[in-house]
């Protein structure tokens, strides 16, 4: 659980949760609540199997495997995308977006 935190100015997204490979690491469950994110991803995040985000980015979900996420209640500001992730999650609709030009952007990996 991620809740009640300001974020701003990682060298990745604010949050960053990665799970390259199927039988891996096991991301279900995880939250992601009630934050406030700012300019995150200043560096870049190369992930793997040729998908990369080197724009502002708030939170970034990298899952090969299918995973249940929740990221709700977020004000997210100041970033390129706002949330991004190779699988669909909950709670995206109660997440608040300003001057964000792709609130949330779905890949996937190769």
């Amino acid at each position: 659980m991620v809740e009640g935190n300001y974020l701003a100015g990682n060298g990745l997204a604010g949050v960053v949760m990665h799970a390259h490979h199927p039988g891996g690491e096991d991301m279900n469950g995880n939250q992601v609540v009630n934050n406030t994110f700012s300019t995150n991803n200043v560096m870049g995040d190369p992930f793997d199997g040729g998908v990369r985000d080197f724009e502002t980015t708030a939170i970034a979900i990298y899952s090969v495997p299918p995973a249940e996420v929740t990221i709700s209640g977020n004000h997210i500001h100041d970033n390129t995308i706002g949330i991004w992730l190779t699988n669909t999650v909950s709670g995206l609709g109660s997440n608040t977006f300003e001057d964000v030009t792709i609130p949330v952007k779905i890949e996937q990996p190769n």
